[in-house]
């Protein structure tokens, strides 16, 4: 059965989803659906955008994700089709693809152009994205290939040879803490030394831990996480409120002493 992911910001209270399930189904009634969320809060881009690259990637390859973002308030609106490590993305034109694969869509997008003109804009169009994605002809719309996409950009930590500035980008349904700082970054600007990370006001960490069970219950810490992304957390306690920390919070890594071998920035 060919399997396709769906997240969105169209919530389960009202039929929306819904519908753009029937319009799948219609396609291929043999799908296997798989709902990621559909609680990425309205128009957030960036946070569908982490929702879809943490979780393609463990999916087969073959596999189809849709992503349904801020597609019920545009005009002149287009359906895009990606194709990238085995999976085909279907995304509205919205830059939400931009902040996964950066400076990797060039002219590799497919594009079905509709206008947004009903309550539920993109669900008509959807299935014919759909049989783009499965290799058939469209049946209504035309395939065109865009000479430009809409284009978004993540905020990228700031860096010099004694600290990193990044920001939190994602609050997890735990209240756990992910910020835009990658491990990478970290080991190549640190080099060995010690470092406080800044959180808040005035509060600070010192050590990276391994797992959340290397600091007792209500304790805060720090770790890279499974997308080796430095995240903030308190052993079962919800960070987010414990630390009253939000979205686009500031977190700084001063690292102390001097550099032992000249780093490239």
């Amino acid at each position: 059965m060919q399997i396709v992911t769906l997240t969105t910001d169209l919530g389960t209270a009202d039929h929306y989803a819904a519908a753009v399930k029937g319009a799948l189904l219609s396609v291929e009634a043999q799908l296997n659906i798989i709902d990621v969320t559909h609680q990425i809060p309205a128009h957030d881009l960036t946070s569908g955008a982490h929702a879809l690259k943490n979780t393609y990637g463990w999916y087969p390859q073959g596999s189809i994700h849709i992503v349904l973002l801020q597609t019920m308030y545009a005009t002149d609106c287009r359906l895009l089709v990606f194709r990238r490590d085995g999976h085909t993305f279907i995304a509205p034109d919205n830059g939400v693809l931009s902040l996964v694969f950066v400076n990797e869509l060039a002219l590799d997008v497919q594009a079905i152009a509709y206008t947004c003109d009903h309550v539920s804009p993109v669900v008509p169009v959807l299935d014919e994205a759909l049989r783009v994605a499965l290799g058939r002809e469209p049946i209504q719309y035309q395939i065109e290939q865009p000479s430009s996409i809409e284009q978004r950009f993540a905020r990228q930590p700031v860096v010099n040879e004694h600290s990193i500035r990044g920001v939190i980008s994602h609050i997890d349904t735990f209240g756990n803490v992910i910020t835009n700082i990658p491990k990478k970054l970290f080991e190549r600007i640190g080099q060995g030394r010690a470092y406080t990370i800044q959180y808040g006001r005035h509060d600070t960490i010192n050590t990276i831990s391994t797992t959340y069970a290397d600091a007792a219950p209500s304790e805060v810490l720090a770790f890279f996480n499974s997308s080796q992304l430095l995240e903030i957390a308190v052993n079962l306690g919800h960070a987010a409120e414990y630390l009253s920390l939000k979205k686009h919070d500031g977190i700084i890594i001063n690292f102390i002493g001097p550099l032992s071998i000249k780093n490239e920035l």
